[in-house]
């Protein structure tokens, strides 16, 4: 984004719900478990995950989330808003010109 605009971008996703978010965008991922633990885990760790057992099952699976309690996503806004702002500069670009996009700012 420019920097001298003085956009809240946190404020303006948090009226957004993510279905999905890629990882090059999500700092970091907090589990918070029903005893009261914490687990973090980040960029680099979701990028490169451990392999899995070869008989990892969806009920496996639903096991691990019992004792889930919450699960926190940090996203990256600093890297998301610099997505956003370029590509919409370049869908932008592609339709206006720079003095007539001057004139709609």
């Amino acid at each position: 984004m420019p920097q001298g605009d003085k956009y809240d971008f946190g404020k303006f996703l948090a009226e957004i719900v993510a279905k999905q978010i890629p990882v090059k965008f999500v700092s970091s991922v907090t589990v918070i478990f029903k005893n009261g633990k914490r687990s973090r885990l980040t960029k680099d760790e979701l990028s490169s995950p451990l392999p899995i057992e070869g008989t990892l099952t969806w009920g496996k699976v639903e096991e691990g989330f019992e004792g889930v309690q919450n699960v926190e996503i940090h996203i990256d806004l600093d890297s998301l808003g610099k997505h956003i702002t370029t590509e919409t500069d370049t869908l932008l670009d592609k339709h206006f010109d720079d003095e007539e996009w001057c004139y709609y700012m």
